[in-house]
């Protein structure tokens, strides 16, 4: 029994930490730099995280503007019959 403890305790630390480093950012860091990535290819990726966070902002710059309450139209510019 002892040792069935120990290691779901292990395995529960473990997986706390995991969630941790994965919180942090860690991991994603840890993953993209484990391999060698041509110059041509880090540019890329950075144009794709640059790209990605405008549309993710602007994105929810939109759901906040149609998720307020109290307006007169709830969606405006939608033609409704």
């Amino acid at each position: 029994m002892q040792v069935i403890t120990y290691r779901m305790s292990s395995t529960l630390r473990q997986c706390q930490s995991y969630t941790l480093l994965d919180s942090e950012g860690l991991l994603k860091i840890i993953r993209r730099t484990q391999f060698y990535q041509k110059p041509y290819m880090q540019r890329k990726q950075l144009s794709i995280e640059a790209s990605t966070a405008i549309f993710n902002e602007d994105m929810n710059r939109k759901m906040h503007f149609l998720m307020r309450k109290n307006r007169p139209d709830a969606y405006p510019g939608q033609i409704t019959s």
